[in-house]
Order: structure tokens, then sequence, then C-alpha cells
């Protein structure tokens, strides 16, 4: 008997189909994994052995990385440590950005603004050229 690991929980003997070899159906939620070569014993050595994170090269234990049900190993490809290094930078970069915008959309307006009332001072000048002359 293999120990399938599904994704609600659920641990146990799964159902098997003859016409499809490579998925098994899960007794409890009826939820189908396909299965990759030997994905449970994978599992298992990960748990066991550990794992390597691409980004540090280094090779860690299971617990160091975050709980990833879709992947065939049920671990995520990078460790939290990487993942919290590049969320830092990301939302650093998204930060700077979105200041940025917000000081352009700010001297956009200004811009329009000004643009505006040149306009429409322009305009009272030709309406009323008299009006507005200085006298020096």
């Amino acid at each position: 008997m293999t120990e399938f690991r599904c994704r609600c929980g659920w641990v146990g003997e799964p159902f098997h189909f003859r016409n499809r070899p490579k998925v098994v159906r899960c007794r409890e939620c009826r939820a189908d994994t396909q299965l990759s070569v030997n994905a449970i014993d994978y599992r298992k050595l990960v748990e066991s052995k550990g794992k390597r994170c691409p980004a540090c090269t280094k090779h860690k234990q299971a617990d160091e990385f975050s709980v990833a049900r879709d992947r065939c190993d049920g671990r995520a490809g990078y460790c939290r440590a990487c993942m919290q290094k590049r969320y830092g930078e990301t939302k650093r970069r998204y930060e700077c950005e979105s200041r940025n915008r917000t000081k352009k959309s700010v001297a956009d307006k200004l811009y329009r603004s000004t643009k505006r009332f040149r306009a429409a001072t322009e305009a009272m000048d030709k309406l009323y050229p008299s009006h507005f002359v200085r006298n020096s």
C-alpha cells in the first residue's frame, strides 16, 4: 500500500484508474491528482532530506520552504528567506515608482491649471485690451 497525502489532508490509499495510470483520486474530497514519476515517494524524500534553493544555492530542510500544495514535492521552489528578500525588493521598487507617479501627477495638474489660467488671461486681453494695459 502506497501512502498518498491529498491537499485536503487525507492520507491513505487513493482510487486508481486502469485507463489513466498516472491519475489517482482522493477518497475523501474526490480531487484528481496527476502523478509524476514517484511523486508520492518524492514528497517523503524532500520531507526527510530537504531540498536546494536555487536563489541562494544552499541545501535546506523542508521546514524552511513554504507549503505549496500544487507542486509535486509539496513545498515552494524558493526558501522563505529568499522569498522575503525578493518581496522586499519588489515592494521598495513599487513604492518608489508610486511616489514618482504621484509627483508627476501633481506637477501635471499644476502645469495644466497654469496653462488654463494663461489661456483665460490671454482671452481676456483680446476682449478688453485697454483694461489690462499696464501704466509704466
